[in-house]
């Protein structure tokens, strides 16, 4: 009689799982979890940013700055970064034309320049805002002529 080897051959020892290949496992499936979440919060994030800025909102308003800020803090940062620097370059532009006018006053004699001076600073466009933001008006400029020219030297006191 044949021996059948297939049956004592066909034993197979017990396997075991590796578990370093099993913890690699679930740290991969973790790492996409992960993944999925921070693109979900970046979609979201963009969702709310989109809809903040396409609400017609001031972008130089400091709310929407700060709700950005709150939406995107790397953003709101950048922004701020941004708005400083426009205040800068403001506030640079208005003391030039601060120092030209300044300039411009000492070639002015009689009352009607002093007057034409004063309407030239309020009509320009970077340094009337600023001047109407301190109270400062044309009329108030007016009001002072004619208030210095009531008293003897008074108009060449106000040129001082």
């Amino acid at each position: 009689m044949a021996v059948d080897t297939s049956i004592p051959l066909s034993y197979k020892p017990i396997e075991v799982e590796n578990p370093l290949n099993r913890m690699a496992a679930v740290q991969g499936v973790q790492a996409n979890a992960m993944k999925i979440q921070e693109m979900q919060r970046a979609q979201e994030e963009q969702n709310q940013l989109r809809a903040l800025f396409s609400s017609g909102a001031d972008m130089s308003s400091p709310d929407v700055v700060k709700q950005a800020m709150q939406i995107s803090p790397e953003l709101g940062l950048k922004m701020q970064a941004a708005q400083m620097q426009q205040r800068e370059q403001q506030t640079k532009i208005t003391s030039d034309k601060m120092k030209f006018y300044r300039e411009m006053l000492n070639g002015v004699r009689t009352p009607e320049e002093y007057v034409a001076w004063s309407k030239a600073q309020h009509d320009d466009p970077d340094l009337g805002p600023f001047l109407a933001s301190m109270g400062a008006s044309h009329e108030q400029t007016i009001a002072k002529v004619n208030e210095a020219l009531k008293t003897p030297g008074g108009f060449q006191q106000l040129l001082l």
